[in-house]
């Protein structure tokens, strides 16, 4: 690599695995850095996101227009199918409990 030649980074990610995702950062073809992170499914229940809720979570908009993102108690985002979101929204409000989109 010389510094008078930009260089481009490209991220490759991986399943390596059913508990294992693991990104590569590639430069001019050549593997510089593996990372393993643990891999997380998505909630795909009702249940499983009242649960994150009742924990002190929160249902919050997403990045784009209609979508709803799942927040955990520290505000880190937790996968999230959008029916189950949507269905534990419902839920919620029915219950007295808003967690309306910000």
């Amino acid at each position: 690599m010389t510094a008078d030649r930009p260089v481009a980074i490209e991220g490759c990610d991986m399943a390596t695995g059913p508990d294992v995702t693991s990104v590569a950062d590639i430069v001019d073809g050549k593997v510089i850095n593996v990372r393993h992170l643990p891999r997380q499914d998505p909630l795909t229940k009702k249940s499983q996101v009242l649960l994150v809720l009742r924990a002190g979570g929160r249902i919050a908009a997403g990045h784009r227009p209609g979508l709803l993102q799942l927040l955990g108690a520290d505000d880190s985002p937790i996968p999230a199918w959008q029916t189950a979101l949507k269905a534990a929204q419902a839920s919620s409000a029915q219950s007295g409990d808003t967690n309306e989109p910000q």
